[in-house]
């Protein structure tokens, strides 16, 4: 028997109610599962790379450019094993078409609570342009300098579009 059809027995109660009372339902059903879907793909995803590594920016290229496919900037932040084993990865700050804002503490908030030995930082490119901004820049120089400081080495940052990437270290900045 539906949750409707019970509804409807019930002494007192008019179909309208029961019609905003089964909406009410199906609006909570839909919430929930908008915040349950983000971590368990984070579960499966953690799963799934746990069988491999991040060895280069190819490697971590092909790992995030399906979870990087936002209109809107996305920061990502890659939990890695000393042996480049993937823990975890998650989207930590999400921002408008061509900037996103963030805060460094969040970063190493998450990989230290995910006990982190380095990580990888990435971020997308809604509009296709793989060249780091000078922005993008002055944000690798400030992650790198503090992850020296407290020893979780950042080893790349990655600026992800649909067709390409730019890798920090291959290119010197890490």
């Amino acid at each position: 028997m539906n949750t409707k059809s019970l509804l409807l027995r019930l002494k007192g109660m008019q179909t309208r109610n029961i019609q905003i009372s089964y909406n009410n339902r199906i609006s909570q059903c839909r919430s929930a599962f908008k915040l349950i879907l983000p971590m368990w793909l984070d579960l499966q995803t953690s799963i799934r790379m746990k069988l491999s590594s991040i060895n280069n920016s190819l490697d971590a290229y092909q790992y995030l450019k399906n979870r990087l496919k936002s209109p809107v900037e996305e920061i990502w932040v890659v939990c890695l094993h000393s042996n480049n084993k993937v823990i975890r990865s998650r989207c930590i700050f999400r921002g408008s078409v061509n900037f996103c804002n963030y805060h460094a503490r969040d970063i190493f908030r998450y990989t230290c609570l995910n006990n982190a030995s380095k990580f990888i930082l990435a971020h997308n490119h809604p509009s296709g342009e793989s060249s780091p901004s000078c922005k993008d820049i002055e944000m690798t120089k400030k992650i790198n300098q503090i992850s020296k400081i407290i020893d979780i080495p950042l080893i790349d940052h990655i600026i992800c579009t649909k067709k390409s990437y730019y890798s920090f270290a291959d290119n010197g900045w890490i």
